[in-house]
């Protein structure tokens, strides 16, 4: 396989997984206000067990396999780590990382867990309807969604890239001006 098809097929990876990665945010935003305005116990165990599936199989292992699949593109195009906007970038990424893995994914599994031993008839028990009704897990999950925003905009953008790194073509079979996209 050539430098220019590893290149590819890094990108293909890490587009995909940013892709499944805004798939699983698509999810856990409007189940977890649905969750906050159901009336029924089955309605809400439902919208926080789709929540806690977005968690496990879409948001984890995209967050996961960006890093990943980013270092790999950025090995094989010879783009530095060091460069500002993607020092930024990373940055950012792994401390909303930090932040989802710390405080919203126990949050999430949490709650999911309470509610799944809710029979389907039962009111919304108050100490369940007052977690989900907090506005800090809200304003923590938007802030992060917000913070992806800022690192795509990185990515496809390079705004501070050292232009320098970049004058001469290498000597592979690769475009001279690489991105992360």
């Amino acid at each position: 396989m050539s430098l220019a098809d590893q290149i590819m097929t890094f990108q293909f990876l890490h587009v995909l997984s940013v892709l499944v990665l805004f798939m699983g945010q698509g999810l856990i935003i409007p189940n977890g206000i649905l969750a906050s305005r159901s009336e029924s116990a089955a309605a809400v165990r439902t919208h926080l067990s789709l929540m806690k599936l977005a968690e496990d199989f879409l948001i984890l292992p995209a967050a996961v396999a960006i890093p990943i699949t980013g270092w790999l593109i950025a090995w094989r195009a010879e783009i530095s780590l060091g460069e500002t906007w993607l020092t930024v970038a990373q940055t950012l990424y792994f401390a909303a990382f930090i932040v989802g893995l710390v405080y919203l994914r126990p949050l999430a599994i949490r709650l999911a867990r309470q509610a799944s031993d809710l029979p389907d008839g039962a009111a919304v028990p108050s100490d369940l309807r007052a977690a989900l009704h907090k506005p800090l897990p809200a304003f923590v999950g938007n802030t992060l969604f917000l913070t992806m925003i800022v690192i795509l905009y990185l990515m496809v953008f390079t705004p501070w890239e050292d232009q320098s790194s970049h004058e001469e073509p290498h000597s592979h079979d690769v475009v001279a001006h690489h991105r992360l996209g």
